[in-house]
């Protein structure tokens, strides 16, 4: 009885300090803007809409790395399988538009992980780095990926607020659209990004209710308009995760994010880890989506 009033005791104060957390860190950005040039798809299928899209300038960019257990981001991981503790890249992604200009999708790690393992995480994610061991490290900043021109970038496109996406959205200059699902504007993403949601950045929200359907996806929308650059709902590591289909000068470019994290995970079918056995299902559907895309089924 005893070792239940004490933890019940922790219970209670550790909900009062997140309570009171959260109210410190104040609302989410007063006005998230709509995408000013997208459209729901003109099209029957994805050859259909692609077949006189305009195209993008498209480069990987890998930020840095991260060594974890990789067993924490599949849902029915096994035991043992070789590449278990390989460090993770981390990874953003840079496109040109002829006429809109440069942007990112994901941000990476901001240069602050030169500093430390931590980088400009906040207190929770430090904690969370702490006691799971996790191992980061910044490889190339994005200054240096784009010859110290970032402040030419016009935005980000996020895949989902966990921060190896998002901490380095703070290297980039005030007033840049970062523009992500309206649902990725949440407590979970609050809670791990503290400040970001306080800084002055054109905040854009996609709406997917406004797109529409193009098999084997339930909802996408062209982003600029012309077939370039797509948003595809794909949720489930987070409710808002969002994959960016780009129609780039050398061909088709698809970036998932989280909707798999690695190639293992993907070849073998295990979805990523998700925090609701609802948000685990959609995780699941979207994986088998993305993989019908690659090889539709006969």
């Amino acid at each position: 009885m005893k070792i239940l009033k004490g933890l019940l005791g922790v219970s209670v104060t550790s909900l009062a300090v997140l309570v009171g957390y959260v109210y410190w860190l104040g609302g989410f950005p007063a006005n998230i803007k709509a995408l000013p040039n997208s459209k729901a798809p003109n099209a029957e299928n994805w050859q259909q809409a692609l077949s006189t899209a305009q195209t993008v300038d498209y480069k990987l960019l890998q930020v840095g790395r991260i060594v974890m257990d990789r067993n924490t981001l599949m849902q029915g991981a096994p035991d043992s399988y070789p590449q278990r503790y390989n460090a993770l890249p981390v990874l953003s992604h840079w496109i040109r538009h002829p006429q809109y200009g440069e942007f990112l999708i994901d941000a990476g790690f901001s240069k602050a992980f030169q500093q430390n393992n931590d980088g400009n995480y906040n207190w929770l994610m430090r904690t969370m780095v702490s006691l799971s061991g996790i191992k980061n490290s910044l490889e190339v900043p994005l200054e240096l990926h784009l010859n110290h021109k970032v402040s030419q970038l016009k935005g980000v496109f996020i895949t989902h607020f966990h921060p190896d996406h998002s901490s380095g959205i703070s290297d980039l200059s005030s007033g840049t659209a970062v523009i992500a699902d309206r649902r990725e504007y949440d407590l979970l993403a609050k809670l791990t990004n503290t400040n970001l949601f306080q800084e002055k950045y054109d905040w854009q929200g996609i709406n997917f209710s406004q797109g529409g359907s193009l098999a084997p996806f339930e909802r996408v929308i062209d982003v600029f308009g012309d077939g370039s650059v797509w948003a595809v709902s794909t949720p489930g590591h987070t409710q808002g995760h969002t994959s960016y289909l780009l129609n780039t000068t050398d061909g088709i470019e698809f970036v998932v994010g989280d909707a798999s994290h690695f190639g293992y995970a993907y070849d073998n079918d295990y979805p990523p880890a998700a925090l609701s056995e609802d948000l685990r299902q959609q995780a699941a559907a979207s994986l088998a989506a993305i993989k019908t895309f690659f090889c539709p089924i006969p």
